[in-house]
């Protein structure tokens, strides 16, 4: 995560729930400054109790959702992808309120991740939230990103796109997760031809191992 100036509205978290099961999110708030930088650590601490009540993403987006609307006169919201991946199988389920679809690359191929339709998190009471599930095999790579990565622009308005992030993870996907992760810093600012941030750069990436040693 690089912030576009000093205090950032982008976040990320993941952390195992069980032994065996691993929740993640990545999410955007709207606005800059103090007001959103206190709203994105608010999520972040209501995210952190959520997930450990329930294992559903709809669920907890909803909870969340409910939560946040309460006394937000600001009209802040935040966009959130999250899941919770079952590392032995694979199996992941995962929901969405109103953020960028994560690429997943498998067998050398990268596309998008089918996401369900969700609001944006904390703007309306009462919404509801879908969820989805796909496996990931041993070596497949999830990457995650905000729109702050996409929509980097050059001096003549031209957006780096999602199409460069896929033939980026095309490219790279196959090697250590902190060395993709730098490519894709590395050909944003090639891309804009400057080292300064527009918008908030946060990017995630989640590896299934090709082993798993029992402890």
């Amino acid at each position: 995560m690089e912030p576009a100036s000093n205090i950032g509205g982008d976040l990320f978290d993941a952390f195992f729930v069980r032994s065996h099961q691993l929740f993640f999110c990545i999410g955007d708030v709207s606005g800059h400054g103090i007001a959103s930088a206190l709203f994105m650590a608010r999520t972040i601490g209501l995210l952190r109790i959520l997930a450990m009540s329930t294992v559903q993403p709809d669920e907890l987006l909803t909870k969340l959702n409910d939560r946040l609307c309460i006394g937000n006169e600001t009209n802040i919201f935040v966009t959130l992808f999250c899941g919770f991946l079952d590392v032995p199988t694979g199996a992941l389920v995962y929901s969405n309120g109103g953020h960028c679809a994560p690429i997943l690359r498998s067998d050398g191929y990268s596309d998008y991740v089918p996401i369900p339709k969700g609001p944006l998190i904390g703007a309306f009471e009462d919404m509801r939230f879908g969820a989805m599930h796909l496996t990931l095999n041993p070596g497949d790579t999830l990457f995650c990103y905000t729109d702050g990565v996409t929509e980097a622009q050059t001096a003549a308005g031209e957006e780096f796109s999602e199409e460069r992030c896929l033939s980026i993870l095309d490219r790279v996907g196959h090697i250590q997760l902190p060395e993709v992760l730098d490519t894709f810093r590395g050909e944003v600012s090639l891309f804009t031809q400057s080292e300064v941030l527009a918008d908030d750069c946060t990017m995630l990436a989640l590896r299934r191992p090709t082993t798993i040693v029992s402890t």
